[in-house]
């Protein structure tokens, strides 16, 4: 009526005839005089209650994905791929500890620009795979430098939503998220694991200790007794007590160091103590002396009597125990069992050499599995497959390792470097 708008319009609700309430779009008109007076009004009613329901939906989601974005702290972003412009949302750049006014957009060669490089080749590929189409859905998580110089885990998803005609990729929306807390629970969740096995492996190798050792020296015990009842020389039969006197106390030695291994099993701190090679080399054999006169075996021993090494001596005796039984059971059938064991110093380890002249193993067929758990490669009555395996273990546990030579029907030759 003030000439200030020739037309006017507003949206306005109306109780419909049937008692519902609708919405309505008023669009107004006035037409004047020549005067300029106004002579009538044109009004025009258009019903909008659907757009209006539709909107009201549409804000509603918008709320909802507002709310799940907030919710569960995640950032989104746009790239233009035609371009290679790439938008984000604050909280993209807040997560690496940035404003969006810091840096500047991101254009395709800087998408990698801040990923690890460790895990920018993964990323990548599976970032071209989504583009290519050989996937549909983009799925990565990688490393990002944040501004205080620490890297944060991102999880980035992603969809390309716009192809050109012939199937190129021109859209791609996508979310990253801050993912730092939950791959520490992993790794925390890692190192609980390998806790667990390495006391289940512990547990194997003590419970292994225990059988093999206290095993060997009752059964030297039995052999003795056994072979005691059928001699008949009175010096021999001194010889044996003398022998069977000194099994004994090496059997209370035994116990002693498994006490040791309780606590050994359990402690990382390996309790270690400086042992006589020479000394122990003898003891042991001494421990299997009934099962050498058995098979009339003999052992040349080939070691400095003043060379020492701080080891465990349970493990010791047990990594010996395991060489030198089976240099005699595993014997050529047509030779008598002759065992050479030497020591000496190389490149700052201590290397135990054991070599026989037993039947061989053939490492072409079985190397690859030599130490593996119940893994017997001859068919020898106490074969159970379990001894390399738990001395690779042991051997292991202390930080050395063990290298082996053989050849068929000749002899094998194993070297533990300690």
């Amino acid at each position: 009526m003030n000439k200030v708008a020739n037309t006017y319009a507003m949206e306005k609700r109306y109780f419909h005839k049937d008692g519902r309430v609708i919405w309505v779009l008023l669009t107004v008109a006035i037409v004047w005089n020549t005067d300029e007076t106004p002579l009538y009004f044109i009004s025009q009613l258009k019903d909008i209650t659907e757009r209006k329901k539709n909107a009201d939906r549409l804000h509603k989601e918008r709320q909802r994905l507002n709310n799940v974005i907030e919710s569960t702290q995640i950032g989104t972003w746009e790239w233009n791929i035609i371009t290679g412009k790439r938008t984000n949302d604050e909280r993209c750049y807040t997560m690496l500890g940035y404003n969006k006014s810091e840096l500047e957009p991101h254009q395709l060669s800087d998408i990698y620009k801040g990923i690890h490089p460790e895990d920018e080749p993964k990323a990548q590929a599976l970032m071209d795979e989504c583009l290519s189409g050989e996937t549909d859905l983009y799925h990565s998580e990688y490393r990002m430098k944040a501004k205080d110089g620490s890297w944060v885990w991102m999880e980035s998803h992603g969809k390309v939503i716009r192809w050109s005609e012939d199937g190129k990729p021109m859209v791609m929306l996508g979310t990253r998220q801050d993912i730092t807390k939950r791959k520490l629970v992993e790794v925390e969740r890692l190192k609980t694991m390998e806790i667990i096995s390495d006391q289940n492996k512990r547990l194997i190798n003590f419970a292994h200790i225990v059988s093999h050792n206290l095993r060997s020296h009752a059964g030297n015990f039995q052999m003795m007794l056994e072979l005691y009842k059928l001699e008949n020389d009175e010096d021999e039969k001194k010889h044996m007590i003398d022998l069977l006197m000194q099994n004994a106390e090496n059997l209370t030695e035994t116990i002693a160091n498994l006490n040791e291994v309780v606590s050994f099993q359990f402690d990382n701190n390996k309790q270690t103590k400086l042992i006589k090679l020479d000394e122990q080399i003898r003891k042991t054999i001494v421990n299997i002396q009934a099962l050498v006169e058995q098979e009339n075996a003999s052992f040349s021993i080939f070691v400095d009597p003043d060379l020492h090494v701080n080891y465990n001596p349970a493990y010791l005796e047990s990594i010996l125990l395991n060489f030198f039984t089976n240099a005699v059971k595993y014997k050529h059938p047509n030779r008598l069992p002759e065992v050479i064991v030497s020591a000496f110093v190389e490149d700052g380890h201590t290397i135990i050499e054991i070599k026989d002249n037993g039947i061989g193993i053939d490492l072409e067929l079985h190397g690859n599995k030599l130490f593996g758990m119940y893994k017997t490669f001859h068919n020898h009555a106490d074969a159970r497959g379990i001894g390399l395996f738990i001395t690779k273990n042991q051997v292991e546990a202390m930080g050395g390792t063990i290298k082996v030579f053989s050849e068929v029907g000749v002899g094998t030759t194993f070297k533990i470097f300690i």
